[in-house]
């Protein structure tokens, strides 16, 4: 079996690139994989159409990787890790800010995302063209997913304290999976129906959040002046 169609060798880096020039190297090749996986798929794609998208010679790619599914597993690790700093940036922004326009820039956010090779290759491979082998890291992958849907359900609760944890975590799973199943059928559509289901996606992701964590049900987190005599926030400066 040759080292480009081989699904049981080695899942790291071969060599670890100490320096700056190194280092571009294996980013070059990273992004001229991800266009050729996301393009042709992995089964498909060979080697030499990662080395001639990436201007360089096979043998300069096999002296940091062992082969395509090296490459992969490198592309799938770096897109896990984009992707929680993604979420973890927009977790972080101010949660009071009206629901609409939340919901506008999280869909937003990944639309922008996704439009790149390297997350659309590994999204289209995980969900439309499974391969035994070709995730070593599910159990990871979920655990993760888990934990940034806990943190959306945190808050959820932030913005409306009379939402149970039960309640909260059922709105990120559900959320989460009708964004992601809806994002799936995007990143086959021309430019013009993705448009238009990203629109959709925020159409529903707005009406299905709104009863729970609406601007009316929203509890301001920000400190208000209070009077140190009568304890009144009627204050006046």
């Amino acid at each position: 079996m040759s080292k480009s169609s081989s699904l049981s060798s080695d899942k790291t880096l071969r060599r670890q690139p100490q320096q700056k020039r190194g280092k571009q190297r294996v980013e070059k090749i990273l992004i001229a994989a991800a266009e050729v996986f996301a393009e042709a798929g992995f089964a498909a794609a060979t080697i030499q159409q990662i080395a001639d998208r990436a201007n360089t010679a096979v043998g300069s790619i096999y002296q940091f990787f062992p082969d395509k599914l090296a490459i992969f597993h490198a592309l799938s690790a770096k897109h896990i890790e984009q992707a929680q700093i993604l979420d973890e940036a927009f977790l972080a922004a101010d949660i009071d800010r009206p629901l609409v326009q939340l919901v506008s820039e999280f869909v937003a956010m990944w639309a922008s995302y996704l439009d790149r090779p390297l997350p659309r290759c590994i999204i289209l491979q995980y969900h439309l063209q499974p391969i035994p082998g070709l995730f070593p890291s599910i159990d990871d992958m979920q655990t993760r997913q888990s934990l940034q849907l806990d943190k959306h359900a945190r808050m959820y609760r932030q913005r409306n304290p009379h939402l149970n944890e039960a309640k909260s975590k059922l709105l990120a799973e559900v959320g989460n999976n009708l964004c992601g199943s809806l994002f799936i059928r995007a990143l086959q559509s021309d430019d013009r129906h993705r448009q238009e289901i990203y629109a959709e996606i925020k159409d529903v992701l707005y009406g299905y959040l709104n009863p729970h964590i609406g601007d009316d049900l929203l509890t301001s987190h920000s400190q208000k002046m209070i009077c140190p005599d009568c304890q009144s926030d009627r204050v006046a400066k």
